[in-house]
């Protein structure tokens, strides 16, 4: 056990030297009486499209990633404040902030920018999109892009038509190409970005997918990963401006077909070029090893219960299991690493259940064990997220080599 506990600190010092950090901020309201059901599948689609892909691709560039994900009942103003002003970040970092909920301004409001409610209904408790940026911008950052899906208005929004995607029940799959242009967009450009998804006095508009009734989501978040995707293949310049310049026409052509009035996206960049570095050894998590305890109590908790404790679990998880993955280090240092992270948990029975990209049906299953196993040993996965823990086990998605 000495033995264990020296190697997991002597990789924790090891990797920690310049370490480097995606810090996503995600506030997403899926209790909202009105909306609340669009912005559950507007997440999983946020996720499993988009932030889950990132963090591969990146990992190959050292960048270690933690989670900072409220929804459900932890959407509050208070835990927005307090994650915003407490956020500790290093100058190589890199700082993302997604909104997904209700949101006004003032009629006598001068900025372009909207007030976020974060799922309550005070007045006097909005916390504005330009707060939010501002406070971050003061942070040590790489590059830090706030992003507000919300109303500009004080309009309701109603679902009418969508686009569609064909949904992938399986596993994802990343080329090398796609990887480096994932690269290019975070990382070959330093400063800052603040983005809301509709212009003042329009509200943001939400459709149907797969022209199904009963899936529907904001249209902004949908053509977001949908132009992530062509970001990806090569077919758009990984650069923000023209990123979201597409997104911004693609959102607004949707919303005028279907509802004949406007959206659009609106943003300010502040943005240099950058050397995208070379690929390393992905960086160890700055994230406090949980207790034996800790862990076994997140099998039995629920959404509601605090933030801070699920994420860090989540983020322990997430961070050990694609260290065993870098193919940087040696078979040997992956599988003693290994052996540490399992000799830390209080069963190692517990089932590791994979889910496809774009949906919560099981695609593979195996022992906690026999799943690290395959870690370490693996030269074809690129990339594994944690989704959820609990009494059936861990939940994970996977990223393939393409």
């Amino acid at each position: 056990m000495k033995k264990y506990i020296l190697l997991i600190a002597t990789l924790a010092t090891m990797l920690s030297i310049n370490a480097k950090t995606i810090h996503w901020i995600t506030f997403i309201d899926t209790t909202d009486p009105d909306v609340g059901k669009w912005d559950v599948l507007g997440r999983e689609q946020l996720y499993n499209r988009y932030i889950n892909l990132i963090n591969a691709a990146l990992d190959e560039k050292g960048y270690n990633h933690v989670l900072h994900d409220y929804y459900g009942a932890r959407t509050s103003p208070e835990n927005c404040k307090s994650v915003v002003e407490n956020l500790s970040t290093s100058p190589d970092d890199l700082i993302m902030f997604y909104y997904i909920g209700h949101g006004v301004r003032a009629y006598n409001d001068a900025t372009r920018w909207p007030q976020m409610a974060l799922a309550q209904d005070y007045d006097s408790k909005l916390v504005p999109l330009s707060w939010v940026h501002s406070t971050l911008k003061n942070k040590p950052h790489r590059l830090l892009v706030t992003i507000g899906m919300c109303c500009n208005s004080e309009a309701n929004i109603s679902p009418k038509s969508a686009p569609t995607f064909t949904a992938n029940y399986g596993n994802t799959f990343m080329s090398n190409e796609a990887s480096e242009n994932i690269a290019r967009l975070f990382l070959g450009q330093k400063g800052d970005i603040l983005l809301s998804s509709s212009s003042p006095k329009e509200p943001s508009r939400a459709i149907y997918i797969d022209n199904n009734r009963e899936k529907a989501m904001d249209v902004f978040t949908h053509i977001l990963t949908e132009i992530f995707s062509k970001i990806m293949d090569g077919s758009i310049t990984p650069d923000w401006d023209t990123f979201f310049k597409y997104v911004g026409d693609r959102v607004n052509t949707i919303v005028n077909e279907c509802y004949h009035e406007n959206q659009i996206p609106q943003w300010e960049s502040n943005l240099g070029s950058a050397e995208v570095p070379d690929n390393s050894v992905a960086q160890q998590s700055s994230t406090p090893v949980p207790t034996s305890e800790e862990i076994a109590r997140q099998q039995t908790s629920s959404d509601n219960e605090s933030t801070d404790e699920r994420d860090k679990i989540i983020n322990w998880f997430n961070t050990s299991f694609n260290l065993m993955l870098n193919r940087q280090l040696s078979d040997e240092k992956r599988i003693d690493f290994a052996e540490a992270f399992l000799s830390r948990l209080p069963d190692t029975d517990i089932q590791v259940r994979t889910l496809g990209q774009d949906s919560e049906v099981v695609v593979g299953r195996q022992s906690l064990e026999d799943f690290v196993g395959r870690l370490t040993t693996s030269r074809v996965l690129r990339g594994v997220s944690v989704a959820k823990i609990n009494e059936r086990g861990i939940f994970v998605r996977e990223i393939y080599q393409q």
